[in-house]
């Protein structure tokens, strides 16, 4: 079906994979609205499932939180939105799974992520404020061959292996590209320093030779010696000795400047010793020129001078880098066929993978496993894969049975219906107001009313534990037994031990009935009761602004007791009298165990406490109050039990009290004249008949006792 104005849903979960049940029973009941048929509906069951399990897995951690599925009917699409508070996690929306990230990072999970986008026509999650959303659209009624073009453009891409040799070659070369530029400045810088210490260690060298020389005035050998050494020198293109006042003794490679006055280049300082210092030459050539002293014992008798060309340390460098480009490309070939082969190698188990998944059919449920070898990467993912698949399956045999048991639990709501009380007594002198909150579609709790004669109203509540059709199937039995009980018969001691021999036999192994039974003296004003295991009845008496908890010993029914022991033999009543505004409070432990975020219970303190400060209110009010006061308590929560009360108010006295003021004594003699010639008349009768003699201001009870 589809809707012309869009209808939205909300329901509130606790983060705990516990509540994944009834998730998938939300939204198995809106997807049979919608009109999606089985396979479809549990196809987005399972994509919600897994949604929410990485929530809870990834956002809160496995903590603490709150998950609120918001589902939105509308035309054409049904838009179902996962709102958790957490931490935020990284969700793939590619169709073709990233296989090699989960190969290299050794993942068995997030597949499950990739069939959520083969489920569902369109995928988004981010932040939105505070929130995460997690937001999925299921198409409605949108053709086959739509949604199978749909499926084939998502199939087109690069096949794992060319992927993986791409990515691996621009990897590689990345980081050849990377070690290439360090290498190679390295070598410019290194080669540029090593050539300038050679050339200063020769020079120093020499040097050292030629001071003794310059000593004795020796020009011959001076030059000689130069000559001889310039052939060590293999990068240096001047060689020169000047004596301290500028003198030429000797050169090298060029005989005709001895005895002529050096002239140093623009640009260089003599006063620079053992450093490099450049300057332009002829031909606007760089050079390089390091002055070395020629020292004899500590006396400066000259300067070495040695040039050397730029162009001789870059023909250096490049004879080292050209060494380097072979090397490396040699190396990149080499790393080349390896990642192809391995490529090869590796790529046909992952299309054996990737042909496998997919063969999801189009509405997401897998055909196939997969066959596993080998305890690599590639068939742990193989291995997860067909756990999933495994659950689809599950799933799948689950959803008949399913199905089938939603049948009958409608028809035990509907039987449960009818054994609830649909009117509340109208007894003058009683206020009466209940309330019941079941979790399930079939509560274990339930309360009556019944008359158990003119003057006496019984009334029960009880717990079923289990709940369910067991529960509800009991619950019927329990009612039944009650009400043909309790009539006539005032001890709520004998009525709960007939209501016992009459259910245990037929109550499951396991289970067991707690029961609160009460009954009213309308007359008297009093109460008796008796608890079957129950929780504690409680009486707010207001003159006394406090409270009183009452809850007589006994065991509850249905229990399979030890030898020795018996059901009747433990069970107590107790009796008291009610004066005016008392208020009485019989409730299911579902109040008492209502949970907040903090995993704290609200408890029977918080319960007395709530009493004693709102006792003043009529039944409804007190009960409307008590419901605000649950919801703000459990901050979303929902009650992991059922919850039921039923709150009975002393309101007789007031409007009974008999003013002298303004009845007489006459009057009162009359009333109770009325009271004692007219036996037949119930207490509902009595008490019209006194308000029309007392003119509507009423007679107290003790009077007319």
């Amino acid at each position: 079906m589809s809707h012309n104005k869009p209808v939205r849903f909300i329901y509130t979960f606790n983060a705990s994979e516990d509540y994944i049940p009834e998730i998938r029973r939300q939204v198995s009941d809106v997807c049979r609205e919608v009109g999606f048929d089985l396979k479809i509906s549990m196809a987005i069951q399972m994509a919600i499932e897994e949604a929410c399990s990485n929530v809870i897995r990834h956002a809160y951690m496995l903590g603490k939180g709150i998950i609120r599925l918001a589902i939105s009917l509308e035309q054409k699409q049904i838009v179902f939105t996962i709102i958790d508070q957490g931490k935020g996690f990284e969700f793939d929306k590619k169709e073709i799974p990233n296989l090699e990230r989960y190969i290299e990072t050794g993942r068995k999970g997030g597949l499950g992520l990739y069939l959520i986008s083969k489920i569902m026509d369109e995928v988004d999650y981010g932040p939105v404020g505070d929130e995460n959303h997690f937001r999925m659209v299921r198409y409605i009624g949108r053709s086959r061959e739509k949604r199978k073009r749909k499926g084939a453009s998502s199939k087109t891409g690069l096949s794992f292996k060319t992927k993986f040799s791409l990515t691996a070659a621009a990897c590689l070369v990345l980081i050849l590209g990377a070690i290439f530029a360090f290498m190679n400045y390295r070598i410019t810088v290194d080669t540029r320093q090593e050539l300038f210490s050679e050339t200063l260690n020769s020079a120093e060298g020499l040097a050292a030779r030629l001071a003794d020389k310059m000593m004795l005035g020796d020009e011959l050998q001076l030059a000689a010696l130069v000559k001889n050494a310039a052939e060590t020198f293999v990068h240096v293109s001047s060689l020169t000795v000047i004596d301290t006042s500028g003198v030429i003794w000797a050169d090298a490679y060029d005989q005709r400047l001895l005895l002529t006055r050096y002239q140093y280049p623009s640009g260089i300082s003599p006063r620079i010793m053992r450093q490099y210092q450049s300057y332009r030459g002829t031909a606007n050539s760089e050079m390089h020129l390091i002055l070395v002293p020629v020292e004899y014992f500590g006396i400066r008798k000259g300067t070495l001078v040695t040039a050397i060309p730029e162009n001789a340390i870059e023909s250096s460098i490049k004879g080292k880098q050209e060494s380097l480009i072979v090397i490396s490309l040699s190396g990149l070939a080499v790393a080349f066929l390896i990642i192809y082969l391995v490529a090869i190698y590796h790529g046909r188990s992952v299309s054996v993978l990737s042909q496998s998944i997919s063969r999801i059919g189009k509405d997401g449920s897998p055909l196939h496993g997969i066959r596993v070898e080998g305890k690599d990467e590639i068939s742990e993912i193989a291995r997860a894969f067909n756990e999933m698949t495994e659950r689809f399956k599950d799933h799948h045999k689950e959803a008949h049975e399913e199905e089938r048991l939603k049948l009958e639990m409608a028809t035990a709501e509907a039987i449960q219906q009818t054994l609830l009380p649909k009117h509340f007594p109208d007894m003058h002198g009683f206020e009466i107001a209940a309330d019941y909150r079941p979790t399930k579609n079939v509560s274990g709790d339930y309360f009556d009313f019944v008359k158990v004669d003119n003057k006496h109203l019984g009334i029960v509540i009880a717990d079923v534990s289990g709940g369910g059709i067991p529960g509800s199937l009991v619950m019927s039995m329990l009612r039944a037994s009650i009400r043909l009980e309790a009539r006539g018969e005032l001890s709520p001691v004998t009525v709960l031990n007939r209501v016992n021999d009459f259910v245990k036999e037929d109550v499951l192994k396991g289970m067991f009935i707690t029961v609160f039974y009460m009954i009213l003296d309308v007359q008297k004003r009093t109460v008796k009761f008796a608890s079957a295991g129950h929780n504690p009845m409680i009486l707010y008496r207001q003159s006394e602004n406090d409270c009183f908890l009452f809850n007589p010993p006994g065991l509850p029914m249905g229990m399979l007791l030890p030898e020795g022991i018996g059901f009747s033999g433990k069970l107590e009543s107790d009796e008291i009298p009610l004066r005016q505004d008392d208020l009485l409070l019989i409730y299911t432990d579902g109040i008492t165990e209502s949970r907040n975020q903090k995993g704290e219970f609200f408890g029977e303190e918080g319960l007395v406490n709530f009493t004693r400060e709102n006792g003043s209110l009529s039944p409804k009010e007190f009960i409307a109050k008590l419901g605000k006061e649950l919801d703000n308590f459990m901050e979303g929560v929902l009650s992991a039990d059922d919850i039921t009360l039923v709150v009975i108010k002393e309101s007789a006295l007031i409007d009974a009290v008999y003013h002298r003021n303004h009845v007489g004594y006459r009057q009162s003699k009359e009333i109770r004249r009325l009271v004692n010639e007219n036996p037949e008349l119930d207490l509902d009768g009595i008490y019209s008949r006194l308000k029309e003699v007392s003119g509507g201001n009423g007679i107290g009870l003790s009077e007319v006792r």
